[in-house]
């Protein structure tokens, strides 16, 4: 393979070396894989080798999918912790009576990263499953804990407007 020599009924070249060879090394650890079945499956499986070794590159491939799987989940939760953690500094801050004053930029710059991160976290569980089948990360989980936590900062928004125009009671 190496000296360009193939045991192969085919007369035309299986690919064009230069220009494969470049495509290779821009390409990331996937694409390279990716790349390397799909040359193997145009020009066909010629022996039991050449069927072995895509199927192992095809699981290799499958790996690295299902850890990008992990990545998005992983992060999506790190962004539903972080908005829980800014939703619980205005309940704290409220419980403690609105002191120490804070600007109303800050109170809805809070509201505003909080609602940042839950599309974060929508729009990186929608990714999940994209490239390989999702098994293993309870996407239904994450989504009513998003729903949940959502709807809560809302209503934290809805009694802060109120609150700042003077009709909502602070033991609300």
């Amino acid at each position: 393979f190496q000296r360009g020599r193939f045991n192969t009924k085919k007369t035309t070249a299986v690919f064009y070396y230069r220009g494969s060879v470049a495509a290779y090394l821009q390409s990331d650890t996937l694409q390279q894989m990716q790349a390397a079945s799909r040359r193997m499956q145009q020009s066909g499986f010629e022996n039991e080798d050449l069927k072995t070794w895509h199927s192992y590159n095809q699981m290799k491939v499958h790996i690295v999918q299902q850890e990008e799987n992990m990545q998005l989940f992983n992060d999506a939760v790190a962004d539903l912790n972080k908005a829980k953690k800014l939703y619980n500094e205005f309940v704290q801050y409220r419980n403690n009576q609105f002191m120490p004053p804070q600007s109303k930029t800050q109170i809805n710059t809070l509201f505003e990263s909080a609602g940042n991160l839950i599309k974060s976290a929508y729009k990186k569980m929608e990714l999940v499953g994209s490239k390989a089948e999702n098994y293993q990360y309870d996407t239904d989980g994450l989504n009513k804990s998003l729903n949940e936590l959502n709807d809560k900062i809302k209503t934290q928004e809805v009694f802060w407007e109120e609150y700042l125009a003077g009709n909502a009671p602070t033991n609300k």
